[in-house]
């Protein structure tokens, strides 16, 4: 189950959507896995409980920037 931001409680299972553009991706004992699209970059949040209280983290992914490629010209001499 989570708390909705408008108080509501809601039963979710991987692959539901528990905002627009978050949707749930694991959900194990002690924790649960969150996709957030709604950025320009994919976050992954990770919600814990531990000791009664929940701690979140927040992992940010960005698309591979991948090098210019160059190819070796000929010469005009």
């Amino acid at each position: 189950m989570v708390k909705l931001p408008d108080g509501k409680l809601q039963m979710v299972k991987p692959g539901d959507a528990v905002v627009d553009n978050v949707t749930v991706k694991e959900i194990a004992q002690g924790r649960i896995v969150l996709e957030d699209k709604s950025g320009k970059d994919v976050e992954t949040v990770i919600v814990r409980m531990e000791n009664g209280k929940q701690r979140i983290e927040h992992l940010k992914t960005t698309p591979d920037v991948s090098p210019m490629l160059v190819a070796p010209g000929k010469s005009g001499k």
